[in-house]
């Protein structure tokens, strides 16, 4: 009985620490939406995902310290 309680405990306070990061789908071109998704991946602790268009192009011209 104390080991099925001290199981509940710690199941329980892994799945209240576990944080989801977002998931970024971005699409050919979208240079603005590449930049917001990868500075919001840079600002939060959690592991985010960003997904580029399938033979996708994006032209960064200049440098964004953002």
């Amino acid at each position: 009985m104390k080991l099925l309680f001290y199981l509940i405990v710690l199941c329980t306070l892994l799945i209240s620490t576990t944080t989801f990061g977002a998931t970024f789908n971005i699409t050919n071109g979208d240079v603005a939406g590449l930049i917001a998704a990868i500075n919001t991946a840079n600002s939060n602790t959690e592991t985010d995902i960003i997904n580029l268009a399938v033979n996708g192009t994006y032209n960064l011209t200049a440098v964004n310290y953002t």
